[in-house]
């Protein structure tokens, strides 16, 4: 590994665990094994040297590739039901059981959510705009171009609270479950059951908005909905 790689490295995982002010120079030379000359020649400074962890962070394939990647959109032709599902397992699947440096990315996001840095607003502009905005496409395209902005949104935080919740409250679940793999060893129920939960909301919205524009009895979209799931 070289000495800039080694470095940015070093650096996501100092600032993951201390923040950006809580970083200091000193501490990323001693785990990335260098002088702070190699630091200044490489980065010329500590806000330079954050913006590139989050570039290198946020450039890794993750599950909103399936979404931004133009190569993929194919994918997006198929049943909406399966895909939600695999974007929803990729999710978790790069959050729990990623690289170090998902694990730091993660860390990262949720310290700028939770006391924002300086670098707060191009970090969102950047990096996490372009992802909610996929996000909200996809699900634009299952609901219907008639959906309002605000519930677009709430379906959106929806979706992502539901997702974002072992990860950012980990230690809650572990000391609730009275497990430390709790989540490891249930990945496969808890995607399924984010996504089953998800499809069943948005089949029963779906059903709801057809019957809007037709003389069809009250509750008779959901109850469509629920004859759909039983396969009847």
């Amino acid at each position: 590994m070289g000495t800039k790689r080694a470095i940015l490295r070093a650096s996501a995982e100092i600032f993951a665990s201390k923040g950006f002010d809580g970083a200091t120079i000193r501490e990323i030379c001693q785990r990335a094994d260098c002088n702070i000359a190699a630091i200044n020649y490489h980065f010329g400074s500590k806000d330079f040297l954050y913006r590139q962890v989050c570039e290198m962070l946020f450039s890794m394939p993750d599950a909103f590739s399936l979404l931004q990647n133009p190569g993929k959109g194919r994918r997006l032709s198929g049943d909406w039901r399966e895909f939600l599902a695999l974007l929803v397992r990729e999710f978790l699947e790069g959050a729990i059981n990623g690289s170090t440096l998902f694990r730091c990315r993660f860390q990262i996001m949720f310290r700028e959510m939770l006391a924002p840095s300086p670098f707060f607003p191009e970090i969102f502009e950047v990096h996490l705009r372009p992802r909610l905005a996929a996000i909200s496409s996809f699900l634009r395209r299952i609901l219907g171009d008639s959906i309002n902005e605000d519930e677009l949104n709430f379906w959106l935080f929806s979706l992502l609270s539901q997702c974002l919740y072992y990860i950012q409250n980990r230690n809650l679940v572990i000391s609730f479950s009275g497990r430390n793999s709790f989540i490891e060893d249930n990945f496969d129920a808890i995607a399924s059951h984010i996504s089953s939960n998800m499809i069943t909301l948005i089949e029963d919205a779906r059903f709801a908005a057809e019957d809007q524009g037709s003389a069809a009895a009250p509750g008779a979209g959901r109850l469509r909905a629920q004859n759909k799931r039983r396969g009847g």
